[in-house]
Formats: C-alpha cells, sequence, structure tokens
C-alpha cells in the first residue's frame, strides 16, 4: 500500500514521493520517488508527511487521577496530535517506584492505550534495588529522577540519594527534573509569605543550571546516560553545550511552552500557565531557540501533565503545577519551521529521530522495517481551542494561537489512528513499544 503525491520528511530535507507500507505487518516496505498508485492507496495531495512523533515526557495520570486524565483520553490527544509514541512519566497516585507498582500500572493502562507506548520507573530516596532492577525490564525506557519538587511524592533531593540510583541503573538514560530544591523551597516560601504570584521567582532561573551542574557530575563519575527534561534556561543549555564538547554522554528535552511562552504570558495566563520548571523571560526562550537549531537539544517533548479548571481555579498558590500540551506540540513545531524559526529537518529530529535513538525504540526509526507510523499535515491557519481537544481537562494554555499545519491524517503501524479531527484507534490498538540499549 502507498502513501503518495506527499513531500515526505526525514531524509536530510523534504522529497516529493511515496511511502510503501504494508497493512498486515504493519511495517514500512520502501520509499519511492514515483509509484503508480492502486485502489485504497493514500493520496497525500501534495502534503506533509511526517514520522509518527514521539513525546517522551508524558503524565497521562493513570492510573490514580482519573479525574485529570488517563490513558485512553491522554493517547486519544498523542494521536490526534501526531504522536504515535509517548513514555509515561511514574509520579502516579500511588507513585510507581517499583517494578510491582510498574506491572501492575503496565496492566491497567494496556486496554486503553491508542498509541504506542513505553514508561519510567521513579527513582526516590530509599529504592535504588529498585532501579537496579528495572535497568533491563523490557517496559522501562528510563529512570526519572525529581531533584526538585513537583506533582506527586518522588524526591531525590541530596547528592547521596540521587547518586544511589545513577549507581546501579545501567544502559538506559537517566531523566532528571533539575531544580535545586533548597533554593526553591527558600524562593518559594518568600513569594508565598508577600503574595508575589511570580512562578519565575518562587522557583528562580538559577535553581535549574545550579541542579545541572550536579547531575552532571554525578553522570561524570557514573558513567552513566543523563537525560535532562524539559530544560528552561540559558544557563542549562550553556552548561549542556559545553558537557556535549567534553564527551559527556548527556542529551537534552525542552518543552514547547518554553519555547512559545515566556513569563509575560504568565501573567495572562495566571494558574493556567503555573508549571515546574516555570515560564521563563524572553532571553531565556531566546537561548533555548538558539540552542535548538545548533543542535545542543536532542529532543522536543511536552511534559503533558493535564490539571482540571477547579484544580487550576482554586487560587494561584493552590493550584497544582501542569499544563496539556501532547495534541499541540507538532501543529506549533511545524509552525514555527514554516515561518523559518526553525527547520523541518530540525523538527523531525527533535520529534521523531532522536528520541527514537535515545530511547532504544528500535521500531520507530520511520525506514524500511520500522513500524509504519506516519502522520500526513495540511496546511492553513488554524486556531489552537482547548475546548476542542482530546485532553479530558479541556484547556490549553495556548489558547487562540493560530497554527499553521495540523494532523488531517494519522497512521500505527499502518492502520488508520486519526482523520479529518476524529480518532479512529480503538484502547488496545496501542502496544508496549520494543526497546534497545541503543539504537
Amino acid at each position: 500500500m502507498y502513501a503518495y503525491n506527499a513531500r515526505v520528511a526525514g531524509f536530510g530535507g523534504l522529497f516529493s514521493g511515496a511511502l510503501e507500507f504494508d497493512e498486515d505487518s504493519g511495517k514500512i516496505v520502501a520509499f519511492h520517488k514515483s509509484v503508480t498508485p492502486q485502489a485504497g492507496d493514500v493520496d497525500c495531495k501534495g502534503a506533509l508527511l511526517l514520522p509518527g512523533a514521539i513525546d517522551s515526557h508524558v503524565h497521562f495520570r493513570d492510573p490514580g487521577q482519573p479525574q485529570k486524565e488517563d490513558f485512553g483520553s491522554g493517547s486519544a490527544g498523542a494521536v490526534a496530535g501526531g504522536v504515535t509514541t509517548v513514555i509515561d512519566m511514574p509520579n502516579n497516585s500511588p507513585s510507581i517506584d517499583s517494578l510491582e507498582r510498574l506491572e501492575a500500572k503496565r496492566g491497567a493502562v494496556a486496554p486503553k492505550a491508542k498509541c504506542d507506548y513505553s514508561f519510567y520507573l521513579g527513582g526516590g530516596k530509599n529504592n535504588s534495588e529498585e532501579s537496579a532492577k528495572a535497568a533491563s525490564n523490557e517496559a522501562v525506557a528510563g529512570l526519572k529522577i525529581y531533584l526538585g519538587s513537583s506533582t506527586g511524592d518522588l524526591l531525590a533531593d541530596t547528592v547521596e540519594a540521587a547518586y544511589s540510583h545513577f549507581a546501579v541503573f545501567a544502559g538506559k538514560p537517566i531523566a532528571v527534573h533539575a531544580e535545586d530544591e533548597q533554593l526553591v523551597q527558600l524562593c518559594g516560601r518568600h513569594c508565598r509569605d508577600e503574595g508575589d504570584e511570580n512562578h519565575n521567582r518562587a522557583r528562580p532561573a538559577f535553581a535549574a543550571p545550579s541542579s545541572v551542574a550536579r547531575a552532571l557530575a554525578m553522570a561524570q563519575e557514573s558513567g552513566r546516560r543523563l537525560h535532562v527534561v524539559h530544560a528552561s534556561t540559558e544557563g542549562e543549555a550553556g552548561l549542556v553545550r559545553v558537557a556535549k564538547r567534553r564527551g559527556l554522554n548527556v542529551t537534552m528535552e525542552v518543552c514547547p511552552h518554553h519555547l512559545f511562552l515566556t513569563e509575560k504570558d504568565a501573567v495572562r495566563l495566571g494558574a493556567y500557565g503555573k508549571m515546574n520548571p516555570p515560564l521563563r523571560d524572553s532571553r531565556d526562550a531566546a537561548a533555548l531557540w538558539d540552542a535548538l537549531n545548533e543542535g545542543v537539544v536532542d529532543t522536543i517533548a511536552t511534559d503533558h501533565a493535564p490539571h482540571t479548571r477547579e484544580e487550576k481555579g482554586a487560587g494561584f498558590f493552590a493550584a497544582p503545577s501542569g499544563v496539556p500540551g501532547v495534541q499541540t506540540m507538532m501543529p506549533l513545531l511545524l509552525s514555527a519551521a514554516l515561518e523559518g524559526r526553525t527547520t523541518i529537518d530540525r523538527v523531525m529530529a527533535v520529534a521523531c529521530a532522536t528520541p527514537a535513538r535515545i530511547f532504544g525504540l528500535r521500531d520507530k526509526l520511520f525506514s524500511p522495517g520500522s513500524d509504519a507510523d506516519f502522520a500526513i499535515y495540511e496546511e492553513g491557519e488554524f486556531a489552537v481551542e482547548g475546548a476542542g481537544l482530546e485532553s479530558r481537562c479541556g484547556w490549553t494554555p495556548f489558547e487562540g494561537m493560530t497554527v499553521k499545519a495540523r494532523p488531517s491524517k494519522v497512521f500505527l503501524r499502518g492502520k488508520l489512528a486519526f482523520e479529518d479531527g476524529t480518532v479512529i484507534a480503538k484502547g488496545g490498538d496501542g502496544r508496549l513499544a520494543r526497546l534497545a540499549e541503543r539504537v
């Protein structure tokens, strides 16, 4: 079967041609510059065709908090946004800090999943023996360590607690939420005492590189693979840039909200713009764009973290941190490429190819023999509206923004999963992604 008459991304630029795939095996067969279409083939009508995106940082709240999201609604939002594989975070209720809890979660979400998936195990203060066992588990794509507090009770805020995991978790990435907890507690207390609703002051920009520096030292000492998630500051980008030049095995993730929004938007959004780490100033955002285009940024992921309107409306200090984003990531990034802020090649790299390599997603490489995960995008002018998104929370910090591209069709392993605004994939169509240590 062919998806033909497409502008195909993923080979050092766009080429006009076709993707051949086999519906029965769900695999890519070949790429062609020209084909003779037959009945049932997919005419892309000159549209962009990209690999299915990989969102390596989502919080689908399942199990434990279905009022915010569950794996069914979260994965529906993923496929509607051109995302065909996700890696789900461990700060559930209860936290996924043991293989026993991980297996329970895996069993609970499998019947709901509409996209492919993998998981992180959570590294807390006293569970390094679980980390050691998890490194070889087929469902564990990486270990997540919270060096600064956020949603949930996972926290390893001392060097001793964090390093106990670096010492034993071998082969796969160790993802760190890098904010200096002592500085966050100090500055946050001052903001609450003063009634100052500036989250960027409560969790200041300098708390992030302070924590990243310690994580880099632990990675160097242990020889482990470090992945810095949701980098939000110029300082973090600078540290990672230097560490890469020195040969350290480190990769860095940036989220769309830290690229497309700043602390000026946080004033407008109030609690709906509250996330950890916070929206930063325009200089930090500009530095992240530079790092993206330079290649210092390895992955874009959303930190999709929905909360209900009731929770966000409880007052700024009481409102939980986190925003949804899995459905809006690719439209935002492709809009930036079409506007010249970056390139489609860079979007393809950070949202598709590089996360597949970092996390060992052997079947997601967009090459012959790989899973036939791909999305066809229509171009135009489309307003982002929270009420039209699949997430149960029903809102977005990007409300009212105009994007220039959105998925019209999405295929998961050769089967149509989304078409013209409707999620076709059913619960259970998503599968546990196969992992290799490195691809």
